[in-house]
């Protein structure tokens, strides 16, 4: 089942809370890390335990969150003995999509975040690596746009974190647009977005009404 990388993702900056702005720009970069933020890293997968251990059927979630910081040849966190096809597939598959969209947001064109990440040598399942390239791509076939509410359809992708208003996540961006998450959304409307359009991507098929 997928449901366990899905919760995964949703979690994985869970406990990244305690690391500071420039400690978290480090992780990302491959910078090297002070004694005291490498032991803050490898304190991570614990403070995801101390928070999920006590909730049932989580123990796949909570094992993909404990190396999803862990290098395809075993290196960076937890660094034990686990490496390649031994480290979960949601783990690599997590490591893979967080790296590419913290070398999105600086900036990077995604050909360029793909070279990047290429000349990462040991760091990624490559099989995954070529994959999410692959994947975007085809959505270099999609647009972004804003839209209203009753303007999204299944098939569409979030191109926006929606959070309540008080800043909880509600729907991360990446997430699908399917119907049981548009209807949940239509239900939280006023507590979650309000009046505003919604950024989503829409392939140039013409599958989506224009605002």
């Amino acid at each position: 089942m997928s449901w366990h990388i899905e919760v995964a993702a949703m979690l994985s900056q869970i406990g990244c809370v305690t690391l500071s702005p420039a400690t978290l720009e480090k992780v990302y970069r491959g910078g090297e890390l002070t004694v005291a933020e490498e032991e803050m890293m490898r304190r991570l997968p614990a403070i995801a335990e101390e928070v999920l251990g006590n909730i049932p059927r989580l123990e796949p979630v909570r094992e993909i969150l404990r190396y999803q910081h862990q290098r395809f040849d075993g290196t960076g966190f937890p660094g034990d003995s686990v490496a390649g096809e031994d480290i979960p597939w949601g783990a690599r598959a997590l490591k893979v999509a967080l790296d590419f969209d913290m070398l999105e947001s600086e900036g990077l064109s995604p050909s360029l975040a793909f070279d990047t990440m290429r000349r990462r040598d040991g760091w990624y399942d490559r099989v995954i690596l070529e994959a999410l390239a692959d994947i975007r791509s085809a959505q270099q076939q999609s647009e972004v746009r804003e839209l209203p509410l009753e303007n999204l359809r299944p098939g569409m992708t979030f191109a926006q974190d929606l959070k309540t208003r008080r800043g909880i996540l509600f729907i991360a961006r990446g997430q699908e647009v399917t119907a049981s998450l548009l209807e949940k959304l239509r239900n939280y409307a006023d507590h979650v977005h309000g009046d505003e359009a919604i950024r989503v991507v829409v392939r140039n098929s013409g599958e989506a009404p224009g605002p």
